[in-house]
């Protein structure tokens, strides 16, 4: 507990490269960990081996006091990563901004002020621990019990599971998505794979229906093509046949009235203006064309590090999972104990009441989280390795 935690501490202090604000809530978990091997567990190990306190009352106070607010500290250590976990899986283009050095030592105060919080009623004599001279205990009151077990691992534990369900849903979100992105990137390539376009029947082998040569777009008033080919086409296809029925109501000598024909060209000007075929541009200035590449570059590059962002923030995620298992392996059959003590034995304060090796069990299982979370986040972490090995 001692080693691997002090690892972390000082690995993060000397190296820059991890001396950031994400890494600071792995520091603070580290240092409540750490806390407790130096401080707790000695004097822990001596009761256990002794049978009974030997170090006074008043030891009794501050041991009992350092314990819970060591590994409170811990467990909302792990409650904070899970929060700011959640925050950069949900949030990926907004919260890295706002995930300062200050908002994390707020976070971390924040952990370490709910953890004196749950011992405060003992400090200051609205409960008082057990401490007959050969027994040392936190108060075994039924109202305290419920408020620090609530405290200290009930609620921290909903939020960490709400917090990690939540991560799970996003997370498989993405995962749909990315596949589903793959899929269509992949469709679109065969499709555009095919260099031969569709062969129109009226046109001929591969030139689009009623597209005029765009070299000699010389267009009269937006209507007709100087083309002669292109003129042929319009007319054998019909496309300028309201211009014919206007000519045909001519024939027999008879001639139009003039205003009457000049609103009828009007009508058929502006039906064949909306009507015309469309050109097609092929061409294009290179500096159009760089400026196109380079904007389709740019996204390109926004898309690829946002992906990637989002993979390492789920391979970290997976990692949370694992620490937020191994956590409630250790804890809960200690919480669960500990609550159910004051309300299941007559004298919870008496020895024989729960059978001393399961009480001792599940008390050593909890301080094995301490130990478990370096190794956890030494085998997940490449760069905390490598500071290993420089070490």
């Amino acid at each position: 507990i001692v080693v691997g935690n002090g690892l972390i501490i000082v690995s993060v202090a000397l190296v820059k490269k991890l001396r950031q604000p994400a890494n600071y809530l792995i520091v603070s978990l580290a240092l409540s960990d750490f806390l407790v091997g130096l401080v707790v567990l000695p004097l822990t190990i001596v009761y256990d081996i002794m049978g009974e306190w030997v170090f006074g009352p008043n030891v009794c106070d501050v041991h009992v006091s350092f314990d819970v607010i060591c590994c409170t500290a811990s467990i909302m250590n792990l409650c904070m990563i899970s929060i700011d976990r959640y925050l950069m899986i949900t949030q990926p283009m907004t919260y890295p901004k706002r995930r300062t050095g200050k908002l994390m030592l707020l976070l971390i105060a924040t952990a370490w002020l709910l953890s004196c919080l749950v011992i405060i009623p003992a400090l200051f004599g609205f409960t008082k621990n057990v401490k007959d001279g050969k027994t040392c205990l936190i108060s075994q009151e039924r109202w305290f019990t419920i408020y620090s077990t609530l405290g200290a691992f009930y609620l921290p534990l909903a939020v960490m599971l709400c917090m990690y369900w939540k991560i799970y849903l996003e997370a498989s979100r993405f995962n749909s998505r990315h596949r589903l992105r793959s899929y269509s990137t992949s469709g679109s390539q065969r499709v555009v794979s095919n260099p031969n376009p569709p062969v129109s029947p009226r046109n001929g082998a591969g030139s689009p229906p009623h597209s005029p040569d765009v070299s000699n777009d010389r267009r009269v008033d937006g209507i007709g093509t100087g083309h002669p080919a292109t003129r042929g086409r319009m007319e054998s296809s019909g496309g300028f046949r309201p211009f014919r029925n206007l000519i045909s109501s001519g024939k027999n000598g008879k001639i139009p009235d003039k205003t009457h024909s000049r609103s009828k060209l009007s009508l058929l000007y502006g039906q064949a203006r909306c009507c015309r075929p469309r050109l097609l541009r092929t061409t294009s200035s290179p500096a159009q064309s760089a400026s196109n590449g380079s904007k389709h570059s740019s996204a390109n590059v926004r898309k690829a590090t946002t992906s990637r962002d989002r993979m390492r923030n789920v391979k970290a995620t997976r990692t949370l999972g694992i620490v937020v298992g191994a956590f409630t392996f250790c804890w809960l059959p200690f919480f669960i104990v500990t609550f159910l003590r004051p309300f299941a034995c007559p004298i919870p304060e008496a020895q024989d009441c729960i059978p001393l090796w399961l009480v001792r069990f599940v008390l050593w299982l909890g301080y094995l989280n301490s130990a478990l979370n370096p190794l956890i986040y030494i085998g997940f972490s490449p760069d905390l390795r490598e500071t290993f090995r420089f070490l």
